[in-house]
């Protein structure tokens, strides 16, 4: 836990926060991402995991992808550009 920095944080406001996302940009992605034939094509995940058959998909550009998790675009006027990492294979640890 001590490599997430636990113990130096700042409590911000929901409005400075969402100021901060829409100026930032998601992080570049590792060539070991790039490699799909999928990618920057409209998708659509759902999580593997015991409750998928009651979770709605997950839609958004693929933008990486790698034998454990898979990498989407999505936008929101909100924040901008966001993108979520969801793993492949949860066994109960993503819902």
């Amino acid at each position: 836990m001590d490599s997430f920095d636990i113990g130096n944080y700042k409590e911000l406001a929901k409005s400075e926060a969402l100021k901060i996302a829409l100026n930032t940009e998601p992080n570049l992605l590792d060539k070991s991402y790039l490699k799909s034939p999928e990618l920057n094509k409209q998708t659509s995940i759902v999580v593997n995991d015991e409750l998928a058959f009651i979770m709605n998909p997950i839609n958004g550009i693929l933008k990486g992808e790698n034998e454990t998790k898979s990498i989407l675009k999505r936008e929101n006027t909100e924040i901008g550009i966001v993108h979520l990492h969801i793993p492949k294979k949860c066994h109960g640890a993503c819902g």
